[in-house]
């Protein structure tokens, strides 16, 4: 894991656990092992590990729903259109979706 990929996934874990605006670019250079002053050779702010963070997960998630072929969400009968898939084969794409890296 490279440096970017150590301030995305400690980003993370102190956003889920203490909220965004309770984590500081000092606390996220501490938990990677750095100096503040070197994450901004990765991202511009705060903010910005943030957007990439979110961006991440949606690619993710649309990643996710390619892969089980629901490519229109939007539909009210997307319960439907679930139906053909097997509990292991959801729960296999559930598992692999939620594995962030």
């Amino acid at each position: 894991m490279n440096t970017r990929e150590k301030i995305i996934s400690e980003s993370l874990n102190l956003f889920s656990r203490k909220g965004f605006d309770a984590i500081s670019v000092r606390d996220i250079a501490k938990a990677v092992g750095i100096k503040a002053s070197s994450l901004y050779n990765h991202f511009k702010n705060k903010q910005d590990i943030f957007d990439t963070i979110i961006q991440k997960y949606s690619d993710l998630v649309n990643k996710f729903l390619n892969s089980i072929k629901i490519r229109d969400n939007s539909d009210e009968n997307l319960p439907n259109k679930t139906n053909w898939l097997s509990d292991e084969y959801f729960f296999k794409k559930v598992h692999t979706f939620l594995i962030f890296t």
